[in-house]
């Protein structure tokens, strides 16, 4: 039983920490791994950076926007008011869709700086949800 007054102990890893603190951290001998694998990035993430790379070497900006996003904005910018994906239960309603296309955000990333000298390049490499019969499908798309 957990006293009361114990609120730093959440899970039973905490309680296996102080067991570990009390025995003493020092007299627990390191083991090496048995196995060890290297990492890489697989082929597709590849190609995307190679991508990324060869438009900004053109003069484009990548920007990054959320997979959330406004209803609002793929209504107003494209008219896709069909077949938008909603969350659940949103925090806000401009995180409240999962995003169909690249473009509604791009177009609202150009709207919200007006100021900024023409022409403004920019592109995104990100990933998109499309209902595909009654599946959720993710894929990657380049605008």
């Amino acid at each position: 039983m957990i006293p009361p007054y114990r609120v730093d102990i959440l899970h039973p890893r905490d309680i296996i920490e102080d067991i570990a603190i009390g025995y003493g951290m020092w007299r627990i001998e390191p083991c090496e791994l048995e196995g060890y694998m290297i990492g890489r990035l697989s082929d597709k993430r590849v190609f995307e950076d190679k991508i990324a790379d060869l438009l900004v070497g053109l003069g484009f900006q990548e920007v990054f926007n959320y997979i959330l996003t406004d209803p609002d904005i793929h209504i107003s910018k494209m008219c896709l008011s069909e077949d938008l994906i909603k969350v659940k239960s949103p925090k806000s309603k401009s995180h409240s869709v999962l995003r169909r296309w690249l473009i509604p955000s791009l177009l609202q990333n150009l709207s919200l700086s007006k100021k900024e000298e023409y022409p403004q390049k920019i592109f995104e490499i990100g990933h998109v949800v499309k209902r595909v019969d009654s599946k959720i499908e993710e894929e990657i798309h380049l605008a």
